[in-house]
């Protein structure tokens, strides 16, 4: 992307990493893990997500323990009560696991949504 003056990248997997790229220069600071977003806390957090889940980084409910792909699975099993491996698998058999699933990714999306918002507010990326 020449010539942007903002760049804010995400990806999702076993955890969350990010990068903030200005002027084509990638940011660099001090805290290293500080520039990340997945060893931040989810901003504005429901009661149902407080106090959250023990982080690699020593807090709790930051959107590692959330949005990574533990987390989801996490989520998933806490509330729908099997793994969400199980659930693809007997999509076809039983309609309630796949509704069961739609609501963990739900959850999900609103999560990240949350999560990118507040990134997205202050940096105002291109």
């Amino acid at each position: 992307m020449r010539g942007t003056e903002v760049v804010f990248g995400v990806i999702l997997g076993t955890g969350v990493g990010s990068g903030i790229v200005v002027r084509g220069q990638v940011l660099d600071r001090a805290q290293r893990d500080r520039r990340r977003v997945g060893p931040q806390p989810l901003p504005w957090p429901r009661d149902d997500e407080r106090p959250g889940h023990l982080c690699f980084c020593g807090h709790r409910g930051c959107i590692e323990t959330l949005l990574s792909g533990p987390g989801l699975e996490r989520d998933h099993l806490a509330i729908a009560g099997e793994q969400p491996e199980l659930a693809r698998h007997r999509r076809r058999a039983r309609p309630p696991v796949t509704m069961r699933c739609g609501a963990t990714l739900q959850r999900y999306e609103e999560r990240l949504a949350r999560a990118l918002a507040h990134v997205i507010n202050i940096l105002d990326p291109t």
